[in-house]
C-alpha cells in the first residue's frame, strides 16, 4: 500500500486512537516520544500495552514481535476504511503550517455576502440590544456586517442576518451568519466550507484575542458576553484541528463552559478529557441555567476573574 511519507509523517496517531476507542499509554517503561497500545496483532488476546509506536510511525510488538508501519496498524484496526483519508483526517499540523496554507490559498474565494453592510437596520440594532449587547460596542469590536431582505437565488438564506467573520491572524478565513427574525430554518448559517480558506471546525472563532488562558463556549454570542480570551468551537462537537489549535496555542489553562444542558456538560466533559490526554491543563465550568450569552454583567466579570485572575 502506497501512502504518501508527508501523511505519515504528520499522522496524530493519539487523536486516531481516541477516535476509535483504543487506549494508549506513555508508562514508565515507554521510550521518550514514544506510545504504548495493546497488541492486535498478539495471537492470544492480551490487555497490556505490548505494541509500541515511535514517533516516525513505526509499530513494534515487544510480545509478539511484530514490527510494521502506522500505516498497516491503522489497516488492522479500521478495516474498509481508505487509510490514506484517515491520516488526512487526523493530520497534525503546526500553526504556522496553516499560516502557510491560508496564504497559499488566498487567492481563492472567502467573500461576504455581496449584500453585507456596515449600515445596521433598525432591526438588527434592536436584535442585538434585546439580548443585552451593546451594537456600537460588538459592530466595531468583531467586525461584524447587517443583511436585510435578499431577493436574489444565490444569496436568499443570508437574508435578515448579522454576518460574523472569523479571523486567524488577522485575515478572514470563514464567516457565519446568525438570523435576527428567530423564524428561519438555520439560525447560524455558515458559509461553504468548499468557499472558506479554513472550514468552519477547523477554526476557533476569536482565538487571535488569546494570551495565555482560554475559555472554550460554544457559539459566537458566547463569546461577545465573555470577552477577550474566549473561543467558541462553533457548537458542542470538537474537532481533532481544533484540539490541535488550542495545543498550538500552549494556554497555561483552558476552561470550558458549554451551555447548561446535560448533553452539553457531557461534551465539555469529553473535550476536557480529550485535552488531558494531552497533557493540557483544562477544567470544565458547568453552568446551573442558560448559556453563556445569558449572563449577567456580574456573573460575567466572576467568571473572568476565576478564568482570567482579572
Amino acid at each position: 500500500m502506497s501512502i504518501p511519507q508527508h501523511l505519515i509523517d504528520h499522522f496524530d496517531v493519539q487523536a486516531w486512537l481516541d477516535e476509535i476507542g483504543i487506549p494508549w499509554g506513555q508508562g514508565k517503561n515507554t521510550s521518550q516520544g514514544w506510545i504504548s497500545i495493546p497488541c492486535p496483532f498478539c495471537p492470544d488476546p492480551d490487555p497490556s500495552y505490548h505494541l509500541g509506536i515511535s514517533p516516525q510511525k513505526r509499530v513494534t510488538c515487544w510480545r509478539c514481535g511484530h514490527r510494521g508501519s502506522v500505516v498497516d496498524l491503522v489497516f488492522h484496526l479500521d478495516p474498509g476504511k481508505d487509510v490514506a483519508q484517515t491520516l488526512k483526517n487526523f493530520r497534525l499540523f503546526s500553526i504556522n503550517e496553516l499560516k502557510k496554507d491560508i496564504l497559499i490559498r488566498s487567492g481563492e474565494n472567502c467573500q461576504l455576502p455581496k449584500h453585507a453592510t456596515k449600515v445596521f437596520p433598525q432591526a438588527h440594532l434592536n436584535y442585538l440590544l434585546g439580548r443585552r449587547f451593546d451594537p456600537d460596542f460588538l459592530i466595531k469590536k468583531y467586525d461584524l456586517y447587517a443583511t436585510g431582505p435578499i431577493f436574489s437565488k444565490e444569496e436568499k438564506e443570508w437574508r435578515y442576518r448579522i454576518v460574523i467573520p472569523i479571523y486567524f491572524r488577522s485575515q478572514i478565513v470563514n464567516f457565519t451568519g446568525l438570523d435576527i427574525t428567530k423564524t428561519q430554518k438555520q439560525k447560524y448559517k455558515h458559509n461553504k466550507n468548499e468557499l472558506s480558506l479554513v472550514p468552519m471546525k477547523e477554526i476557533l472563532y476569536n482565538l487571535d484575542s488569546v494570551v495565555d488562558k482560554m475559555l472554550v463556549v460554544e457559539g459566537t454570542s458566547d463569546v461577545w458576553r465573555m470577552g477577550p480570551g474566549t473561543v467558541a468551537t462553533m457548537g458542542i462537537e470538537f474537532t481533532h484541528a481544533q484540539i490541535n489549535l488550542i495545543r498550538e496555542a500552549r494556554p497555561k489553562k483552558v476552561v470550558i463552559m458549554y451551555d447548561s444542558e446535560p448533553f452539553a456538560i457531557e461534551a465539555a466533559k469529553d473535550f476536557r478529557s480529550a485535552l488531558q490526554r494531552l497533557k493540557i491543563n483544562s477544567f470544565v465550568l458547568p453552568l446551573s441555567k442558560g448559556d453563556p450569552a445569558d449572563l449577567s454583567e456580574e456573573e460575567v466579570r466572576e467568571i473572568r476573574r476565576i478564568v482570567f485572575h482579572e
